[in-house]
This record gives structure tokens, C-alpha cells and sequence, in this order.
């Protein structure tokens, strides 16, 4: 019996695709936080889920017709399609690093933490149940659900970051 995994449905360019802007943002993160003005890599969340998108549609597009035309079978596509939702669902908890690096021990931090991991687990319950169901619209739907965890908690954190000053304070005004 031969095991299944993603690497003839995810090529190392796109898990590239993937980890850099990551990486890239994290890097921000740092420079902002050295320069007292860490609120700011919330809205960084909003360009990294804008290439999350045409990253993630590019891809399962490219999937799709690999497996219409039988060159990638449905348990390397369920695999690929789990390995990138992980990894979208694990990218949503960004705005917590955020809340994390400005008041580790504010009580708001950990609130706003502790709801932007429920909104990535749900996403990486809905990534490992949806797939198995092995129906292209159910594919689809994880990666969505996945994908818009990320907008969703950067919104979120960015609101309650508004409400408490803390962006006002970042800003200077």
C-alpha cells in the first residue's frame, strides 16, 4: 500500500509561493515592532490575503484540470488541497502575533488571540473534514473557508486594535 502526500499536487514553487510573502511579513513585523509602530502590520494582513487568493485560485485551477486530465489523482488533489489549507488556516492567526508583540500581558491581547484561534481552527476543522467528501465544490469551499480566515481575523483584530487606541497611538495622531 503506498503512502499519499501532496508532492505531485503542490510543487515546491508554490508552497514558495506560500512561505515567502509569510516570511516577508514577518520581517515587517519585526521592523515595525523595532520601530514602535507594530499596529500597522494588521493592515499588512490585507495584501498578503489578496496574494493568498490569486495564489490559492491559480493553483487549484491548475489542479483541477491536472486531475480532469488524470494526471494527478484524487488523493494527491485531497492531499494538496489539505496541505494548503493548513497552511492558510495556520497563516490567519497573524493578527494575533500582531496583539501578541504590542502588550503580551493585556488581557485585550489575549482576548483578541484566543478569537482569532477559534476563527483558525475552525478554518483547519473545516480544511480537514470538507475534502474527504471527494467533491470538486467541497475542495473549493475549504480553500475558501481557509482563505477567508485570514481577512476575516485581520478585520477583526483591526477593529478591536481602532477601539482600543492602540492604531491611533501607532499613528501618532
Amino acid at each position: 500500500m503506498s503512502s499519499v502526500n501532496d508532492l505531485d499536487a503542490v510543487p515546491d514553487r508554490v508552497f514558495n509561493g506560500y512561505l515567502w510573502p509569510l516570511g516577508a511579513w514577518g520581517v515587517c513585523l519585526l521592523f515595525l515592532f523595532g520601530a514602535q509602530r507594530t499596529p500597522f502590520a494588521l493592515w499588512l494582513c490585507f495584501p498578503l490575503a489578496v496574494w493568498y487568493l490569486g495564489l490559492t485560485i491559480w493553483w487549484g485551477i491548475r489542479a483541477a484540470r491536472r486531475h480532469e486530465r488524470h494526471d494527478l489523482n484524487g488523493e494527491s488533489l485531497r492531499a494538496g488541497v489539505q496541505s494548503i489549507g493548513r497552511f492558510l488556516a495556520g497563516a490567519s492567526i497573524t493578527p494575533a502575533m500582531v496583539f501578541m508583540a504590542m502588550d503580551p500581558l493585556s488581557p485585550s491581547a489575549w482576548g483578541t488571540a484566543a478569537s482569532v484561534g477559534i476563527v483558525g481552527a475552525i478554518a483547519w476543522i473545516a480544511v480537514a473534514t470538507l475534502p474527504k467528501l471527494d467533491r470538486r465544490p467541497t475542495h473549493w469551499i475549504a480553500l475558501g473557508i481557509a482563505w477567508a480566515a485570514l481577512p476575516l481575523n485581520a478585520t477583526g483584530a483591526l477593529s478591536l486594535a481602532t477601539w482600543f487606541g492602540q492604531v491611533r497611538n501607532a499613528v501618532g495622531v
